[in-house]
């Protein structure tokens, strides 16, 4: 499965089964690096919520899509104890896959909600690293948001990119994207 995430959405896919967009609120767009403007020993400092953040999220939310996949087609599943491979261009969100995040409490937080997801599933996961520039569909779905003068259209991405057309479309319970703002708040 590719993954990609920018400041303003993320999304993600498994090639032939299903894709994925999320935007972010703007509570949590306002704390980027884009919006957020700060100096090494501002106080405000450890509100940011970074790229790396963002990318540890949307891994979760591809873990939960697998997860449902396994479950609505287990004829898909060809093993007892799957493992979801993520093609991520971030290393250190690919490094929280296999190590907790020890600094960051928001960092913390999203591990804890990976946790509560892995409990009693078979589905394991893992991550590996991809160049940006070979990420491209995951980066075209995540480059897709609304502004103030136009909402989110897939028409183009579907243009660019037709073998989405037959693909399911997964979209992540409000009870996960909530947990996973809070977590990005914290």
């Amino acid at each position: 499965m590719f993954i990609v995430n920018c400041l303003e959405a993320g999304g993600g896919f498994s090639n032939g089964k299903f894709w994925w967009h999320v935007e972010w609120p703007e509570s949590i767009k306002n704390l980027t690096l884009k919006r957020l403007t700060f100096t090494r020993k501002c106080n405000i400092t450890h509100k940011l919520v970074s790229i790396n953040l963002l990318e540890f999220a949307v891994q979760i939310i591809n873990y939960a899509a697998i997860t449902v996949m396994f479950k609505e087609h287990p004829e898909l599943c060809l093993h007892g104890f799957p493992s979801l491979l993520n093609w991520i261009d971030n290393m250190s969100a690919k490094s929280w896959i296999r190590k907790a995040c020890t600094k960051s409490g928001k960092g913390k937080a999203l591990q804890r909600i990976l946790c509560i997801l892995m409990m009693n599933n078979p589905v394991g996961i893992k991550a590996e690293h991809i160049a940006g520039l070979e990420n491209t569909l995951a980066d075209a779905i995540s480059r897709i948001y609304s502004t103030k003068y136009s909402n989110v259209c897939f028409k183009k991405l579907m243009q660019e990119f037709p073998q989405m057309k037959s693909w399911d479309r997964f979209h992540p319970s409000q009870e996960l994207l909530s947990l996973l703002y809070s977590g990005l708040l914290e």
